[in-house]
């Protein structure tokens, strides 16, 4: 899915006139980058969702034959839906048993699409009488202390697990799980990984608002602990985005306020040396990983229940935290990763650039 439903308001006052989707960069528009790296992937149904001039983007894909593929429209003319609310509207034009690949429309990248992809598909599934929720993997580790374990090692009886929930219906392979892309740029909005990158609450260093299903989280970070620590190996990014500053001294920055060639922000990707903070310590998680979002994602059809009792309008992030204490919602750091989000006049130039180096 490509969300393309944006106003862009910070692009005006080229979207005076014109969706963001179809803002050109490097002679294209911005979906059309998107389109080919998702078709270069072997993606053969793409769902773009529409509000703003959006009569442009569907004669815009008309005009070109849907570039080959089976490209359908959901429709939000009526009523901007945000991210969650445009992945439940778009449900019926999915197909129920594969994972949907999420793409916002203004992200550049040179992301390993079909990594992510894999990785969203690579998750075991739940076996019959398991009980709610309750995934049974290999070679993990439950989450922060719930009184619950969402996965486990070995377990004769897995149900143990899940004690006082109901019974979901949902077949052997139907897996509740989420992978999304991050890194750990600077920002002041972050997302909260356990040692297991299992996402576990959100972080507002600036307000000090703490977003998670975890009493263990709010007393952390409520705490100042929230600084976090990065595990080795983990962090190894790069994203280019305006208005930032680069986070630590490591050779390289991991985000850029400006600069004439974007690409120069991503050489051979080395693991960040973060400066020394406070490293709180949860159940079974040893180490908090602290990122933040790239808008890819990989979303399970298995989800979709979840979201019966949501509203018509709600963010993907608010309901990735609040099921994150049923469901498996994991962080895939992307170690050579370059993003750029194409959010205002003056990154055009940036986009350019940063579509020429990794070409």
């Amino acid at each position: 899915m490509i969300f393309a439903a944006g106003l862009g308001t910070r692009l005006k006052p080229l979207t005076d006139t014109m969706p963001k989707a179809l803002v050109r960069v490097g002679g294209q528009p911005l979906l059309w980058h998107v389109i080919q790296r998702l078709k270069a992937v072997g993606v053969e149904r793409i769902v773009v969702n529409v509000h703003h001039f959006a009569d442009q983007i569907i004669d815009y894909l008309k005009a070109n034959d849907h570039f080959g593929l089976d490209i359908r429209i959901s429709d939000e003319r009526d009523m901007l839906l945000e991210t969650g609310g445009g992945i439940k509207k778009a449900r019926p034009l999915f197909s129920p048993d594969s994972p949907i690949l999420i793409h916002n429309v203004d992200i550049l990248s040179n992301a390993d699409l079909a990594a992510l992809l894999s990785e969203g598909q690579g998750a075991g599934g739940f076996s019959e009488g398991q009980g709610a929720g309750c995934r049974v993997q290999e070679n993990t580790t439950p989450p922060v202390g719930t009184g619950r374990a969402l996965s486990a090692t070995t377990s004769p009886q897995p149900a143990d697990y899940c004690p006082d929930s109901p019974t979901p219906q949902r077949s052997t392979f139907n897996v509740q799980r989420s992978t999304l892309l991050v890194s750990p740029r600077k920002s002041t909005r972050h997302l909260i990984f356990d040692g297991g990158m299992r996402l576990i609450g959100w972080y507002n260093e600036t307000t000090g608002e703490v977003k998670s299903p975890f009493p263990e989280v709010h007393e952390a970070f409520s705490e100042g602990q929230g600084a976090g620590h990065f595990s080795e190996g983990q962090g190894a990014g790069c994203r280019v985005q305006e208005n930032t500053t680069p986070p630590v001294e490591t050779g390289h920055a991991l985000s850029a306020a400006t600069s004439s060639q974007p690409a120069n922000y991503c050489p051979n990707s080395q693991t960040p040396k973060l400066p020394d903070s406070p490293t709180p310590k949860l159940p079974n998680s040893p180490t908090f990983n602290v990122q933040s979002f790239s808008g890819i994602h990989v979303f399970s059809p298995s989800l979709f229940p979840l979201m019966d009792e949501w509203p018509d309008r709600f963010s993907i992030i608010d309901f990735y935290l609040k099921v994150c204490d049923r469901a498996d919602i994991r962080g895939v750091a992307d170690d050579h990763l370059c993003l750029l989000d194409v959010g205002k006049l003056d990154s055009l130039a940036q986009a350019e650039q940063l579509l020429h180096s990794i070409q």
